[in-house]
């Protein structure tokens, strides 16, 4: 009543559940983009020190920047079937989110969801290149954000890329001087930047360092599906020693990954492999190797095990 004492009501509208240490939010859409919403519920999750958890049907498509952004996130993902709760990467029934969140690790494969049937693997694989790439700037007026992307999908798909933005649906013509713009306005550390084109998919983001800037490129692109293990190679190696003639590399990694258009969808996939990895002057010094003045390419010849394995080895998060 009037001079009383109030409810404090604290009303959480970036999440549907919040815990003590996890928040989640439900999504009932077939394409899970990262879409604004989306995108402040794992801010709001960060802020708050809590592990987000997605929460979708079986048949939600994660789209190659929210998995992206859940990975970053080190967000959970969870199926709901009727009454029933099953990890998303793997298919392994949970009791609760609160069993998942306490350590994925710990999980219990004793039931899984029909969709992660091993039959359904042939029909659904499709193997992805995926690329990080870190490139080192000068802070200059003439500094350019989005060439490395540029490169990569030239130099990996032969697609340019179309769009841009900051949230899903891209609806931005791909423009690197309003990519630059965007970077310039969000420092010390810019926005996630995401791009897309035909099969191929970036997100970008810049940071200040104390002698320039660093431009961080995550890249999927979608592979012919006849194209052979050495001609993969070829490709890669040719694709990373032209970036790291046009571009200063701090690092730079090429993986080959079981993916869906570019993110994940819930079923039964091949390990990552990786393929290659690309470290620059710097990083070769910082791990004390010999001959730091140049840009060492390794390469690891494993594709072999590119098999299909017991999802359950998969990783319950999706952090990378």
């Amino acid at each position: 009543g009037r001079g009383g004492s109030r409810a404090v009501i604290d009303v959480q509208p970036a999440a549907d559940h919040l815990a003590d240490t996890w928040a989640s939010l439900e999504a009932g859409a077939e394409v899970i983009a990262l879409t604004q919403p989306l995108a402040t519920f794992l801010d709001f999750s960060r802020e708050r020190h809590l592990t987000p958890v997605l929460v979708t049907t079986p048949n939600a498509h994660l789209s190659a920047a929210s998995t992206v952004a859940l990975r970053r996130a080190g967000a959970l993902w969870v199926l709901r079937d009727g009454g029933a709760l099953y990890e998303g990467l793997n298919g392994a029934r949970v009791t609760s989110i609160e069993q998942l969140v306490a350590d994925p690790r710990l999980l219990k494969v004793s039931e899984r969801h029909h969709a992660f049937d091993v039959v359904t693997l042939s029909g659904r694989r499709r193997r992805h290149l995926v690329l990080d790439v870190v490139v080192h700037h000068l802070a200059g007026v003439a500094t350019v954000i989005g060439k490395v992307a540029d490169d990569i999908t030239s130099s990996f798909s032969g697609s340019p890329l179309l769009w841009w933005d900051t949230h899903e649906p891209l609806l931005r013509p791909w423009s690197t001087a309003d990519l630059t713009a965007a970077a310039k306005a969000g420092m010390p550390r810019s926005p996630v930047l995401l791009g897309a084109g035909y099969a191929c998919w970036v997100s970008t983001r810049v940071e200040r360092t104390q002698d320039g800037l660093l431009e961080h490129t995550h890249a999927v692109v979608a592979l012919d599906s006849e194209s052979a293990e050495p001609q993969v190679h070829e490709t890669v190696m040719t694709g990373l020693r032209r970036l790291s003639t046009r571009h200063t590399l701090a690092s730079a990694t090429a993986t080959l990954a079981d993916l869906d258009d570019g993110g994940l969808r819930a079923h039964i996939r091949l390990p990552e492999v990786p393929v290659a990895i690309v470290l620059g002057a710097k990083a070769v010094t910082k791990v004390a190797a010999s001959a730091a003045d140049e840009v060492f390419l390794r390469w690891f010849r494993n594709t072999d095990n590119y098999e299909a394995q017991d999802p359950g080895r998969n990783r319950a998060h999706l952090d990378e």
